[in-house]
């Protein structure tokens, strides 16, 4: 009998299929420690990283560093995707608008960042492949 045993993580689904029987708890242990040791060994890229989705990481926020008020916000972020994209990024003013950037063809592992003066601390990042016409939400 073969046994179809599977993983899975955010963004990605690994299968295998095994001889032996699925009724054997110390055969199916084994199994998965098999499979957990083949995607340490072969790590897949995330899914992530050819849509644009989740590429994003935010490397610094920090609270009264900027305009000489203890409610600003700043922020880097960062591209953590093996292409570039068009990001827009927009940090919560006090008041409920937002303070939004653009930026076209962020390369991969580059920052880029923004502030304001009276913030809530509340970001929202949205992607598209550099150059797409696809629409980029606002905030």
């Amino acid at each position: 009998m073969q046994r179809r045993i599977s993983a899975r993580i955010p963004g990605l689904r690994f299968a295998m299929t095994v001889p032996g029987s699925s009724n054997n708890p110390e055969k199916r242990i084994m199994h998965s420690r098999i499979l957990l040791l083949l995607l340490a060994l072969f790590p897949v890229p995330p899914a992530y990283a050819q849509t644009g989705d989740g590429c994003i990481e935010t490397v610094k926020l920090e609270r009264g560093k900027r305009c000489g008020s203890p409610d600003s916000v700043a922020y880097i972020i960062t591209n953590r995707c093996n292409a570039p994209l068009d990001v827009r990024h927009c940090a919560e003013r006090a008041n409920g608008a937002w303070s939004c950037g653009l930026d076209r063809g962020l390369a991969p592992g580059k920052l880029t960042g923004g502030y304001t003066c009276h913030g809530t601390g509340k970001l929202r990042i949205h992607t598209r492949p550099k150059g797409s016409t696809q629409r980029l939400p606002e905030p």
